[in-house]
């Protein structure tokens, strides 16, 4: 990895979007604005939804979308920007990012997903199986949202890596989409677990986990458990709150740092 001669760019990490993730958005920034060549950090989201219902919350200093965050850059000199993709994989949402990098007045570089690369999956897993572990005869659930994308096969990709490091009792589920609560809880039902710990695998652990999750309704995850005599604990902790999901990012905006021409950087240049 390139560090000497690195550009100081500015930084905008590129959420979705959540109310309930301001203070997990803001230790990633805080990191984030310590890594060598970043010259200023903001964080946007790309919901207008969210967007639209945190500014009728009152809420003051509501981000904005990414190209509006690269724009404010470019208005203070920048012609390049560091824009990095606060994302779990590489779905709808990173390459709509993609493609609204390319009507920005800056040149941009991309920091990739959380899950891309083999090194990606076998690092969260190394955390995940460092962080969950229960007995032998309890099973552990991981939920993500689930997506329509091609990128779905990241959440079998990841309960495959979970399992060869040693945690042959995890399960990976969605919220939207397959295997989802019904299909899982059978799955662990049939492995023969009379207890399970789910886990969302978002990295804020929001309205999904609330209604989704440990909701009361029978879609629920817990209901579906519940419903098959299984003891269901959840754990309440998104990905961001984990220091070494943090890193994980942390790295993904440097390598995007090090595609950057050292020419070609900074206000005014």
């Amino acid at each position: 990895m390139r560090q000497a001669g690195r550009p100081s760019l500015p930084v905008v990490l590129a959420a979705f979007g959540s109310t309930r993730a301001r203070k997990a958005y803001s230790f990633l920034a805080a990191e984030v604005a310590e890594l060598p060549g970043v010259a200023a950090v903001r964080t946007a989201f790309s919901s207008r939804m969210v967007r639209s219902f945190t500014r009728a919350r009152g809420v003051n200093e509501v981000p904005p979308s990414p190209a509006r965050a690269v724009e404010e850059f470019a208005a203070e000199g920048h012609r390049w920007v560091a824009v990095q993709s606060v994302h779990i994989l590489a779905g709808h949402e990173f390459y709509r990012l993609v493609e609204e990098m390319e009507t920005v007045p800056a040149r941009t570089v991309l920091g990739l997903p959380l899950l891309w690369s083999r090194e990606d999956y076998g690092r969260l897993a190394s955390l995940l199986v460092e962080r969950h572990r229960p007995g032998p005869s309890t099973a552990v659930v991981f939920v993500g949202h689930g997506t329509d994308h091609a990128a779905w096969s990241t959440y079998p990709a990841l309960e495959h890596t979970l399992r060869a490091q040693g945690m042959a009792n995890a399960w990976v589920g969605v919220v939207d989409g397959d295997p989802g609560p019904e299909e899982v809880a059978d799955q662990v039902a049939r492995a023969g677990h009379r207890r399970a710990v789910v886990v969302p695998l978002m990295l804020v652990a929001g309205l999904h986990f609330m209604e989704d999750i440990v909701g009361d309704d029978p879609g629920s995850y817990c209901s579906a458990f519940r419903e098959r005599g299984i003891e269901v604990t959840a754990v309440r902790e998104g990905l961001l709150e984990l220091e070494g999901v943090r890193r994980i990012f942390a790295d993904h905006i440097s390598q995007a740092l090090d595609c950057a021409p050292i020419s070609g950087s900074g206000a005014g240049i």
